[in-house]
């Protein structure tokens, strides 16, 4: 028979049933707290109790602690308090016995534990039941509960309250467990971010040591790796400065006091005992039960141990790292071995970074040669074509001052008995010394310019002697160091060069050579100077003398056009005046002198177009030579009368030039392949370009006689001809035309050909106008 729904909530839970729960909530309690909330008030409902409380035993097992108390006493005092685990008190005694204990009456309790009340200063309940919780034999705690009025317990009451007490210690155990599992584990995830903090430390050092060359900088970075894998120590790098060791980098420790930072930056004396140990084995050392005042250094007793070690710079010891730990007085072998890799890391790192800042030294020195001697040789380049002497040397002296500090330098050259002082550069300390040089040096007073002219070799003084300097010895006094060369140009010694510097200096072979390359190239310049000026000078007469005889040619050219009019004219005169009674040789000599006079005017005006063209203005602009060509072609139409040519003109670009000479040109190669193809029963002319990277080719080949390669030098001179006039006619002034003109253009001329098999000639036009 079933129960109606109304009726089953309104009875009451058993004991049984209320286990029950309790066992099943206690299942999914992970915490104590939970564990408390699941277990005291429901018991305290089960069986009216009053209040309630749970003690623990404490973690080195000789005290009971109140855990939570609940019930109608809350705040108020209560006799289950905090205490030793004895004999005197029930909660402990319970505990101690492995047993429940049952008070059933007021009295009873007190009766048992007579100090009780006056120690707790609370009055007991009129019943008591106290249950230990024990599990796997260890005590865990007790729980009490406390009654109103007289209470006798039933059996049914009592295994009740036992299987709580049981179930309510496994649940504490497991929830103990749970929570010593979670410690555990939040420690070691503690542990492994510590540790992976010091791995990544040790990575990121690792690194930087591979690059990093400041000192400063790898000693903080090995002090960062201590601090990351030990950080209840005080890391640091120390120094030599004079007789004493100091602190100059370091990590923020917690354990820092002002007062220790501020002595050890002021640095320990190498009597220290740890320091007079590790200057002694020259071997990390590790200072265990660490003791300030045996050290010496107050302050520092917060230390267990302490460890160094030393680093080592072309085998002496330069600083060495510290590490100070509070968590412990001794090392284990581990961090041991941790301590001396991230010093002997610091160690081959500074060891690496002497050698790398020496390596970049010596590679910045080079570099700084190289780039004098490149600008020497850019110097060389450049004034190459420079006709003042004086500017190749200023340029010198700029170059090397650039190289040298503190660095002046003199150029002289001899004038009679003088020395003249005709270039300088740089900054004179004490300016009489370059007033007095400007007046003059007479010859023989001072050592430093006289010896290289005299001994023709170079004279250096790492320390300058100013008594050298004779009468201008006090002007001489800022000058420390002096490198003299004597300057030639050719043959001839033209002057010397000094360099004086306001420091002394170890002139190094790399100097010598260098210097020394540097004066060959200025005189080497200075003789290219010279050359250029000459050549300048040269090219000036040339020039006037071409220009003179241009105008000769032109004025000659003129006035004999008048002459050979008056002997055509005359010769025509005569001729009509005596025709019929002239012999058939007085005809002949009335021929030959029109014949020449004809031909000598065709000479006179081909030299008039030559010395037209020489001196016509350019007038540059877009030319288009497909446009010249056929208008060259289209000129010469009626020499290609009664005859087969075959003219291809292929497609030719656009160029820069003078439209008016470069159709010159056209027709007097045209003219030229038509002429000399007179011979073929067909005359093949082709024109083409061809594109170069700075300039256009124009080509005109024909199949006409052509000529004997050997004299090729001779077609473009003026009035030269490699054939007879009865075979082809000619004044030879054309090609000299066609190459003056080229030459104007920035061009150049060229003719190809073999006897017989035609002939190739070629001019090219820069694409950029000359």
């Amino acid at each position: 028979m079933s129960i109606p729904p109304a009726a089953a909530a309104a009875s009451p839970l058993s004991l049984a049933e209320r286990l029950q729960h309790i066992t099943e909530a206690l299942a999914a309690a992970t915490i104590p707290e939970a564990v408390y909330r699941v277990v005291l008030q429901p018991a305290l409902e089960a069986l009216n109790a009053i209040a309630g409380a749970v003690l623990l035993v404490n973690d080195a097992g000789d005290r009971l602690e109140l855990a939570v108390a609940h019930g109608d006493q809350v705040g108020a005092p209560t006799i289950w308090q905090d205490g030793p685990l004895t004999r005197d008190d029930p909660a402990a005694d319970a505990l101690l016995q492995r047993q429940p204990l049952f008070f059933e009456h007021p009295g009873a309790l007190v009766e048992r534990y007579p100090a009780l009340e006056a120690r707790t200063g609370a009055v007991a309940a009129g019943a008591t039941a106290v249950l230990p919780m024990v599990l796997d034999g260890q005590p865990l705690g007790t729980i009490a509960l406390d009654f109103r009025e007289p209470h006798t317990f039933t059996l049914e009451e009592i295994s009740f309250l036992r299987t709580l007490a049981a179930q309510c210690g496994i649940a504490l155990g497991r929830a103990r467990a749970t929570g010593q599992l979670e410690a555990q584990v939040a420690a070691r995830t503690r542990a492994l971010v510590e540790e992976r903090a010091a791995l990544d430390a040790f990575v990121a050092y690792t690194e930087v040591i591979g690059r990093e060359t400041e000192v400063s900088a790898l000693a903080q970075r090995a002090v960062d790796v201590l601090r990351a894998r030990f950080p209840a120590g005080s890391g640091g790098y120390y120094a030599r400065d004079g007789e004493r060791w100091t602190l100059r980098t370091w990590t923020e420790a917690p354990t820092a006091r002002p007062h220790l930072l501020t002595r050890l930056q002021a640095g320990l004396p190498s009597s220290t005992p740890f320091i007079q140990a590790l200057l002694h084995t020259r071997q990390p050392t590790f200072t265990e039960a660490w003791s300030a005042e045996a050290e010496g250094i107050e302050d520092s007793e917060v230390y267990g141990t302490v460890a160094a070690y030393p680093v080592t710079l072309s085998g002496r010891i330069c600083g060495f790292i510290t590490l100070g730990r509070t968590d412990t007085a001794r090392w284990t072998e581990r961090d041991r071995a941790i301590f001396r890799s991230v010093g002997r890391g610091l160690d081959l790192a500074l060891e690496r970074a002497e050698q790398a800042q020496r390596l970049e030294a010596q590679n910045a020195e080079l570099d700084a040669r190289t780039r004098a001697l490149d600008a020497f040789a850019e110097l060389t380049r450049d004034l190459a074509l420079e006709p003042d002497p004086l500017q190749v040397v200023g340029r010198a002296q700029d170059i090397v001052l650039g190289q040298l500090p503190l660095t002046v330098s003199t150029y002289y050259e001899l004038d009679g008995s003088t020395w003249r002082l005709r270039s300088y550069r740089g900054e004179f300390d004490n300016p009489q010394l370059l007033e007095a040089l400007q007046r003059g040096v007479p010859r023989g007073t001072v050592r430093n310019i006289d010896r290289p002219f005299d001994t023709r070799e170079p004279y250096y003084q790492g320390q300058f002697d100013a008594r050298s300097a004779g009468p201008l010895e006090p002007q001489f006094t800022e000058i420390k160091a002096t490198a003299a060369f004597p300057v030639w140009a050719g043959d001839e010694v033209v002057g010397v060069m000094v360099f004086g510097l306001h420091q002394a200096r170890r002139w190094s072979a790399v100097d010598q050579v260098i210097l020394e390359a540097m004066v060959r190239s200025v005189g080497l310049a200075i003789a290219g100077a010279r050359g250029v000026a000459q050549l300048a000078e040269e090219r000036r007469k040339l020039t006037l003398a071409n220009e003179e005889l241009e105008a000769f040619a032109y004025s000659v050219s003129h006035d004999l056009r008048t002459p050979v009019r008056h002997i055509l004219g005359f010769r025509d005169l005569l001729q009509r005046s005596v025709r019929g009674r002239l012999t058939d040789k007085e005809d002949r000599y009335l021929t030959v002198i029109g014949d020449a006079a004809t031909r000598m005017n065709v000479l006179i005006n081909a030299m008039l177009d030559l010395s037209h063209t020489a001196r016509l203005a350019l007038k540059r602009g877009p030319v288009d030579l497909n446009v010249l060509f056929s208008a060259a072609r289209a000129e010469l139409e009626l020499e290609m009368v009664d005859r087969q040519v075959q003219l291809q003109v292929r497609p030719l670009p656009m160029v820069s030039g003078d439209a008016d000479t470069l159709r010159q040109v056209a027709v007097n190669l045209l003219s030229n392949a038509l002429k000399y193809t007179r011979t073929r029963d067909v005359a093949r002319i082709e024109v083409w370009a061809e594109e170069r990277p700075q300039a256009w080719a124009v080509f005109v080949r024909d199949n006409g006689v052509g000529f004997d390669p050997q004299y090729a030098d001779r077609l473009f001179g003026v009035f030269q001809r490699l054939h007879r006039a009865d075979e082809f006619e000619g004044t030879g002034v054309g090609l000299a035309n066609v190459q003056r003109i080229i030459h104007r253009h920035g061009g150049e001329v060229s003719a190809v050909s073999s006897e017989g098999e035609g002939a190739t000639f070629g001019f090219t036009l820069p694409k950029q106008p000359a």
